[in-house]
């Protein structure tokens, strides 16, 4: 029996949006970041993300928001929540309480009431978005920043403090979407016994399984370097995915799984490493390019306000950081070194951020 001849139709193929071609792209363009970065001085995610928004529909058109690049953005996002969970130890904040606790409460508290008022009262905003203006001012910091420092200065007291204490921010920021996700017409709709008891449930389980499971596929596995990399990233991907049947965000279901096995990674660097490079060069391109991409100016009805909001976020949010690190330093008695420390820990802009502030506009 014969059969026609078969013809390779190319019309239907784009070349950027096929899985092959999306994916030379990205990479590329997380090869061309840190260049340009270097030669205008920026951070790289910035960069990154501004050759997603010139390859995009605003731009010259050659990337756009098809479905393999939301799925791989989405994918790029909930990692990015995860990464920022695992980065906060709570057994370290055990062992110094005051110093983490105070300085996180304050990096979170006083920037979140200087957004918020900046929301309300300067740009009009509803009480909801002022709220979510308040958590995304809360949310930047960054651990990769002031790891240019000397070693001696990284050593000082005052640097555990700050890494502990933006993972302290970032936890209460995700706490307060968690919280703003009941918001609904200006005021807050608690769930219902039934839903609470199913959230109850869940985060309970990931508490008490997930810390168990993880440390016996590591401990048992009989293929370090694959096995157990895996298995993280599919408790992740799984925690993310059950999150939205009970009413919980697949972020925060994200960034909860990797609070739990923060104190696990942080015994195996060898596993932290894995990760970490997944991360920088997998799912954070990938994520970058996606909201890139995903810039649609014409959605900005008086570019002056848009133009006022960035310099008011910038000048506002600086401030409030500068005035939470003074106050810290007063309270722990800090030399003014470490007020400084504190500070460019805080003041930096860090792809949680970005993150964050995708979650909070959607």
């Amino acid at each position: 029996m014969r059969f026609p001849p078969r013809t390779l139709t190319l019309v239907s193929m784009n070349l950027v949006n096929d899985p092959a071609s999306l994916f030379a792209v990205v990479m590329g363009l997380a090869v061309l970041g840190p260049l340009f970065s270097d030669v205008l001085g920026i951070p790289v995610i910035v960069s990154i993300t501004i050759l997603g928004v010139v390859l995009g529909p605003q731009g010259f058109g050659i990337l756009d928001l098809g479905m393999s690049l939301q799925f791989l953005g989405a994918l790029g996002l909930i990692f990015v929540f995860f990464a920022s969970g695992a980065e906060l130890d709570l057994e370290k904040v055990r062992k110094r309480p005051f110093a983490s606790l105070s300085f996180g409460f304050l990096t979170f508290l006083l920037p979140f009431l200087t957004g918020l008022g900046f929301g309300r009262f300067l740009l009009k905003m509803d009480l909801r978005s002022s709220l979510l203006m308040g958590a995304f001012f809360a949310s930047s910091g960054s651990h990769l920043i002031p790891l240019a420092a000397r070693p001696d200065i990284l050593a000082r007291e005052s640097a555990e403090t700050g890494r502990l204490g933006i993972g302290m921010s970032r936890l209460f920021a995700a706490l307060s979407l968690f919280i703003l996700s009941f918001f609904s017409s200006g005021s807050l709709a608690f769930p219902s016994f039934k839903a609470a008891a199913l959230q109850a449930a869940y985060f309970l389980s990931i508490i008490l399984f997930l810390p168990f499971f993880s440390a016996l596929v590591i401990r048992k596995t009989k293929a370090p370097g694959t096995a157990d990399t895996a298995f993280i990233l599919f408790i992740v991907f799984a925690a993310a995915a059950l999150g939205p049947f009970v009413g919980v965000g697949e972020y925060l279901g994200a960034f909860f799984a990797g609070l739990v096995v923060a104190p696990l990674l942080g015994a195996s660097k060898p596993l932290n490493a894995r990760l970490d490079f997944l991360g920088k060069v997998f799912f954070t391109p990938f994520l970058l390019i996606f909201l890139g991409v995903a810039v649609d100016f014409s959605r900005i009805a008086n570019p002056s306000m848009v133009l006022f909001m960035i310099l008011g976020s910038v000048v506002l949010g600086i401030g409030s950081k500068f005035a939470a690190a003074a106050i810290s330093s007063r309270i722990l008695r800090y030399q003014p070194a470490d007020r400084g420390l504190l500070f460019s820990f805080y003041s930096s802009f860090g792809i949680f951020s970005l993150a964050f502030a995708f979650v909070a506009g959607n």
